[in-house]
C-alpha cells in the first residue's frame, strides 16, 4: 500500500478573505481623496466668487508712503513696476512687485500690502547720498554703502542737497545699482564726519593713489577752504579728526593763516604754507 504524499506546508492558494482587506484599507483612502478634491474645488469656486473674480475689488488707488524722491510720483511709479490700476485687488502678486521695486537702485527696501477693497500701499525706505561722484553735475551720486544712483532718481535730484564730491575714479564703467568698492574709504570717512564733527564741511575728497585721501573742506562754514591729506586705510579716523579740529581751531587763535594740515603722520598735524599752483 502506497504512503500517502507528505504536504510541504505551502500552499499556492490565496489566503481567504484577501481582497476584502485591501478593500477596507483602499476604500477610506479614495474617499478621502475625493473629499479633498472636492474640498479644493469649491475653494477655489469660492476664493474666485468672493476675492479674485469679484468685480467690486478693483484696484483703484496706490499709495506711496516714503519721504525720498518717489514721492507724490504714484503715476511714475506704477509705470515703472508695471502696476495698473482696474485689476482685481487680489490677483495682484505682492511679491513680485516688492522684487521689482527693490530693483530700482535708489531703493533700498520696499513693503507692499493690500488694503481692501481697493487699495495698495507701498512702503518705500530710499537710499540717501552721501556723496556725487567725479565731478558736481555727474548724473551719479552713492549711498552710505557705496551703492552707485543715478542722481535724477534719487533726494539729490529732487532736492539742493550739499554734498562733497568725490573724484580719483573714472566715471566710464560706473552702474546704477552696483556697490562700488573703490569708494568705500572715503565713503567711510564722510559717514564720520557727518555724525561727529558738523562743523567740518566737506567739499571734495580727491581718492589718490599712494593710499592717500586728499580733502578740501571749511571749518565752520568760514574762509579759509583748507586742504587736508589723511590716510586711505585707517580705522582711527575720528581721532585724527578730532586732532584736524584742534589744531584748526589753535592755529586761527594765534594767527596762523596757513591751511595745509597732513594727518599722515601717527599721532601728530603737520601745518604747511599752501603750494601755489
Amino acid at each position: 500500500m502506497a504512503e500517502p504524499r507528505k504536504s510541504s506546508g505551502k500552499s499556492t492558494a490565496a489566503a481567504p478573505g484577501a481582497p476584502s482587506r485591501w478593500r477596507r484599507v483602499l476604500l477610506p483612502l479614495l474617499m478621502l481623496a475625493v473629499a479633498a478634491g472636492l474640498l479644493t474645488a469649491v475653494f477655489l469656486l469660492l476664493r474666485n466668487a468672493l476675492f479674485t473674480g469679484n468685480p467690486r475689488l478693483a484696484l483703484r488707488e496706490v499709495r506711496v508712503r516714503t519721504s525720498g524722491y518717489w514721492r507724490n510720483r504714484e503715476k511714475a511709479l506704477c509705470s515703472r513696476i508695471g502696476l495698473t490700476t482696474g485689476v482685481n485687488l487680489f490677483s495682484v502678486d505682492l511679491r513680485t512687485l516688492r522684487r521689482r521695486l527693490e530693483h530700482i537702485p535708489c531703493i533700498a527696501s520696499a513693503e507692499v500690502r493690500r488694503v481692501p477693497p481697493d487699495t495698495v500701499e507701498i512702503r518705500l525706505e530710499e537710499r540717501i547720498p552721501r556723496a556725487v561722484l567725479g565731478n558736481p553735475r555727474s548724473p551719479f551720486v552713492v549711498d552710505e554703502y557705496c551703492v552707485i544712483i543715478p542722481r535724477t532718481e534719487s533726494m539729490a535730484g529732487k532736492e539742493k542737497l550739499r554734498l562733497p564730491v568725490i573724484v580719483g575714479i573714472p566715471l566710464r564703467g560706473l552702474k546704477s545699482g552696483t556697490v562700488e568698492p573703490r569708494l568705500q574709504n572715503a565713503v567711510d570717512l564722510i559717514m564720520v564726519i557727518l555724525r561727529g564733527f558738523p562743523d567740518i564741511r566737506v567739499h571734495q575728497i580727491m581718492i589718490g593713489r599712494t593710499g592717500s585721501l586728499e580733502l578740501m573742506l571749511n571749518y565752520r562754514e568760514k574762509f579759509p577752504t583748507y586742504h587736508v591729506i589723511m590716510p586711505a586705510k585707517n580705522p582711527g579716523n575720528a581721532f585724527r579728526l578730532s586732532a584736524l579740529q584742534s589744531a584748526i581751531i589753535a592755529a586761527r587763535n594765534r594767527g596762523d593763516n596757513r591751511t595745509e594740515f597732513d594727518l599722515s603722520y601717527e599721532g601728530q598735524v603737520v601745518v604747511r604754507e599752501a603750494v601755489k599752483k
